[in-house]
């Protein structure tokens, strides 16, 4: 199976980062423009067993 690895380095307390990535609205501020995704449910934050469906 392909696999894609990327990292960056973000100038903020890795709290503040988590925090971000596990809010709601991360989800559609992470998308890229134009695109043809949508959200249509969203449950469980960033743990085991979440789930994003689009």
């Amino acid at each position: 199976m392909p696999r894609f690895v990327y990292s960056s380095r973000i100038q903020a307390p890795v709290e503040r980062v988590f925090a971000f990535h596990d809010s709601p609205a991360a989800i559609q501020k992470l998308l890229p423009p134009g695109g043809q995704v949508r959200v249509v449910s969203r449950a469980g934050g960033l743990r085991k067993g979440a789930r994003v469906e689009a």
